[in-house]
């Protein structure tokens, strides 16, 4: 298999980490504490999957993204990171930051969309007692990537979903996906963590 990481140190990238605001989260850290593997949709940079590898050293981390950016992306955040072939070097960047944060062995990312990530680890045979997503913050993206993600949790795991309190359209993929999905959910600091209540096959 090949290595992502081949050849970034090479680049000379200092670490840089932006785009993430939740590491005052206390129950993100103790559900992240207990977990074997955990499965991040939306990455960015990388500074939650780094700050989440620091509050559990031996988990196992799988990083959905296609590291081209999104509508939602500040130009504060993307300041300083240059385009190459016609794309932003986001990849890099979050390896090296990987690479820098120690974590790389314990980090492997998936360079593709949401979906097509999810099929890829659940082809993998991957499960994952917490799943983080953070990707797309509109509805239709936000309920596609739960639906996607649900057959990948592992029996007693949870979803954490970021921006409930931030985005609409996450708050209401939530709210829906609780319901078709049997799914129970708290908000703390301003994430809905959702736990299964019943098996139910949700149709996307």
């Amino acid at each position: 298999m090949t290595n992502p990481y081949e050849g970034i140190a090479a680049l000379g990238l200092e670490p840089l980490a932006r785009g993430w605001q939740n590491s005052h989260s206390p129950a993100l850290a103790e559900h992240v504490a207990r977990a074997h593997t955990v499965i991040e949709v939306g990455s960015f940079m990388g500074a939650s999957v780094a700050w989440m590898a620091d509050h559990n050293k031996a988990a196992r981390f799988y990083c959905v993204d296609t590291w081209l950016g999104s509508p939602e992306i500040s130009g504060e955040d993307l300041a300083g990171i240059p385009y190459q072939f016609g794309r932003l070097m986001l990849l890099e960047r979050f390896l090296s930051n990987m690479l820098a944060a120690g974590i790389s062995d314990r980090v492997t990312p998936i360079i593709q969309t949401s979906t097509s990530g999810a099929k890829i680890l659940r082809a993998a045979g991957v499960t994952a007692e917490l799943i983080y997503i953070d990707a797309g913050h509109d509805y239709l993206e936000c309920f596609s990537d739960l639906v996607s993600y649900l057959p990948l949790l592992a029996k007693g795991g949870v979803m954490i979903v970021d921006d409930y309190a931030g985005f609409h359209g996450v708050r209401g993929a939530v709210e829906r996906f609780a319901v078709e999905a049997g799914m129970e959910f708290e908000i703390v600091d301003g994430q809905a963590i959702m736990r299964q209540r019943y098996r139910l096959q949700v149709e996307g």
